[in-house]
């Protein structure tokens, strides 16, 4: 059983917490000067327009994670628990909006099925890449 709690320390990133209702992340001591500090994100897909961080651990610099990665890592108790080869839904499509109450963790194929009965244009997409081959839809699903 979880305790809801709003702002959480981010798990393996001792220096960092989540906010689940905004979807921010913060630095707990910004330069040493013992003050929060919200982070900017930057694009880690375009052209799926995800955000990400850089978060530092043992004092080097990480690879960009995804925003809402780290929000829902950090709210298993709202978005769900992750699992090898899980995959984030943006409930309303928005992928700057990485509020925990936006994120359900499932795995790809309940992603793919999500989108085939809720998402006439990825249905549409899909199908007709179902004639073509896997790279056809990869390239119209980014608009490539």
């Amino acid at each position: 059983m979880y305790k809801l709690v709003w702002v959480k320390t981010v798990p393996g990133y001792e220096r960092y917490e989540a906010d689940a209702i905004s979807g921010e992340i913060r630095s707990k001591e910004y330069r040493h000067s013992g003050k929060p500090h919200v982070l900017k994100p930057f694009y880690v897909h375009r052209e799926k327009n995800y955000l990400g961080l850089n978060l530092w651990k043992d004092g080097k610099q990480g690879s960009p994670i995804p925003v809402h990665v780290i929000i829902a890592k950090t709210f298993p108790e709202v978005c769900g628990e992750w699992f090898d080869g899980a995959v984030v839904h943006h409930k309303d499509k928005n992928p700057h909006n990485n509020s925990a109450f936006n994120l359900l963790v499932m795995s790809n194929s309940e992603h793919v099925k999500y989108h085939m009965n809720e998402d006439v244009e990825f249905r549409q997409i899909a199908l007709e890449a179902g004639k073509r081959g896997g790279e056809t839809m990869r390239r119209k699903f980014r608009g490539l």
